[in-house]
């Protein structure tokens, strides 16, 4: 894939499902003033240590989403799967502040979309190859190592791959994760989702929650 947005990006896959397919790319902190402003008018800043701001993904940039444990629940938390959620309404923020939020998040701006069929066809044609979701990875891992870590778990050196490549987590509904066929779209369609919509890299976020 020779997209600069999705170089060497690892995507949690939030949602698949006949009109499309949702994620947040997990390894791409934001710069620091950007992230500074973000922290700063949501009152995150006020949480110690400070947290990260995640670039998300292209679709709907001004828009955040917390990935978290799942744990914690409020109205609208989208149920990933047993360990993981998702949320975007603002009480959130607030739950954060207040030392009530997830012990375990991570807060993006944006998200990555693709509409019906393209994320099944990207990877048919080799751009993404899939791995099972692990939470310890997602929360625990350092940013700079997530990249190398994920490539030892396929048993070969990505930088055969030109360094184009992207990799896609999968989210499925089976206590131990087995290594997804990048060329298996039927198994990709088993993913557990839920309230989420996406409609190609344009695509609109339909969840009726507020934004956090």
């Amino acid at each position: 894939m020779n997209d600069p947005i999705f170089n060497k990006s690892l995507i949690y896959m939030c949602e698949n499902n006949p009109d499309g397919s949702l994620g947040l790319i997990i390894n791409k902190p934001m710069v620091s003033q950007n992230a500074e402003d973000i922290l700063q008018k949501t009152g995150l800043e006020e949480i110690q240590p400070a947290p990260e701001v995640y670039f998300g993904g292209p679709v709907n940039i001004g828009m955040g989403l917390i990935l978290h444990d799942a744990n914690y629940e409020i109205e609208g938390t989208l149920t990933v799967s047993k360990a993981i959620a998702l949320t975007s309404n603002k009480q959130i923020i607030s739950d954060l502040k207040e030392g009530e939020g997830p012990q375990q998040f991570r807060f993006s701006m944006g998200y990555t979309g693709w509409g019906q069929g393209q994320l099944e066809r990207e990877i048919e044609n080799g751009d993404w190859l899939l791995m099972p979701a692990d939470a310890d990875f997602i929360f625990s891992i350092p940013d700079i190592d997530k990249w190398k870590v994920a490539a030892t778990q396929f048993g070969i050196d990505i930088s055969d791959l030109g360094g184009a490549a992207g990799i896609a987590w999968s989210v499925f509904p089976m206590d131990d994760p087995v290594l997804i066929p990048d060329s298996n779209k039927e198994l990709l369609k088993e993913c557990h989702v839920e309230t989420f919509r996406a409609s190609g890299k344009g695509g609109q976020h339909v969840n009726k929650t507020e934004s956090a």
